[in-house]
């Protein structure tokens, strides 16, 4: 089952589509006369939107926070954990999201750019620093994102 969605608004839309196949084909079928942003997981049948122009594949950040919270669970011990840290870091950014959302795109953007961009780049000066290697089957390796203890949010 495909499931599309328009994010905000007083008229959300939701659309179901069946298809036997998850294939990139299926992607472009569904896509084929959209333009503009479209939010997607990691999952790589999307990837057949790469040459398509009109289209602009953003990211989503629960599947960044999940990889923190499956090595809190399953990871070290309890305290100040690298795990714990980033999920620190997640809820300060999902709750600015929780408190713009009924605002217009606009001003949507404009807190983003105020108080979660600054966020962002505490977390790229971090990755900056880190210098620890992890287990190659770790739970935060490095393909997930990580960052430093200090963040100021």
């Amino acid at each position: 089952m495909w499931v599309r969605c328009t994010p905000y608004g007083k008229n959300k839309i939701v659309l179901f589509d069946y298809d036997p196949s998850r294939s990139g084909e299926v992607v472009k079928r569904l896509f084929a006369e959209y333009s503009g942003f479209l939010q997607v997981d990691g999952y790589s049948a999307y990837n057949a939107l790469q040459k398509n122009e009109k289209v602009i594949e953003i990211g989503c950040n629960m599947h960044g926070r999940r990889y923190f919270e499956k090595a809190k669970t399953i990871g070290a011990k309890a305290g100040q954990t690298l795990a714990e840290v980033g999920l620190q870091f997640y809820k300060v950014l999902f709750d600015i999201e929780e408190e713009i959302r009924e605002k217009t795109s606009d001003e949507r953007h404009r807190i983003r750019q105020e108080r979660a961009v600054p966020i962002w780049e505490n977390l790229r000066r971090g990755l900056m620093k880190i210098t620890v290697k992890f287990r190659p089957k770790a739970k935060l390796d490095r393909h997930s994102i990580i960052f430093s203890h200090n963040i100021n949010v």
